[in-house]
């Protein structure tokens, strides 16, 4: 009879911008920060789970942690300049250097796994013995669903390389810092750290003369 929060998500500055013009379309996302409580374990030294931090060298990522500073204490991060995740789509640019413009950044952010959170939450959705017969058939038609949309996207990008469309893509994005403790309640405890890197995606764009040659 206990209320316990098992989960806490957080979303901090949520902005969209959205343009149709007549022959050309842009669209702008971006979301400042996102957090992730973790209420499933008592005495949990890192309680926040998932925590953004602002862009480091790909060097100083894992750094030496002091006996005497715990990960998810009350000290408020410097709230970052950027935000974490932007994107950019514009159909059809005004500058009309490509066809598509697509910018993607996305800073590092920090994980802690705890099995225990990933098991409760489970089972929290698990639906019961009696239902699973309506909730397979409703799978069933959400995979249906699925399908059909793969095989338009498809369809869609066939075309796209059929026109020669020219996409210029400028992707920025911090992977994940995930940290994996052996346990989550004790401090002297063994810890695996595993940072993905960076990953940067640039398109060279070649001229509309040459590109109509071709």
């Amino acid at each position: 009879g206990k209320a316990t929060e098992m989960l806490h998500l957080v979303f901090q500055g949520f902005d969209t911008k959205f343009l149709q013009r007549t022959d050309s379309m842009l669209a702008e996302v971006s979301l400042e920060t996102m957090k992730l409580f973790d209420g499933t374990t008592e005495g949990n030294l890192f309680p926040q789970m998932l925590n953004i931090k602002n862009s480091i060298p790909d060097d100083k990522r894992i750094e030496e942690v002091k006996d005497d500073v715990i990960a998810g204490d009350d000290e408020e991060d410097e709230p970052p300049l950027d935000p974490f995740f932007a994107l950019t789509f514009e159909n059809n640019p005004l500058d009309g250097h490509a066809d598509t413009d697509l910018t993607v950044k996305l800073k590092a952010m920090e994980f802690v796994y705890n099995p225990k959170f990933v098991v409760e939450v489970a089972n929290f959705f698990k639906p019961p013995e009696r239902h699973m017969e309506s909730i397979g058939a409703l799978m069933e038609s959400a995979g249906a669903t699925v399908e059909g949309l793969r095989q338009q996207t498809r369809a869609g990008l066939e075309y796209a390389l059929q026109e020669h469309k020219t996409i210029d893509a400028k992707l920025d994005l911090q992977a994940p810092l995930i940290i994996i403790p052996d346990s989550v309640t004790k401090k002297e405890s063994l810890c695996m750290i595993l940072d993905a890197g960076h990953i940067s995606v640039r398109s060279e764009l070649i001229d509309k003369d040459t590109l109509n040659e071709i």
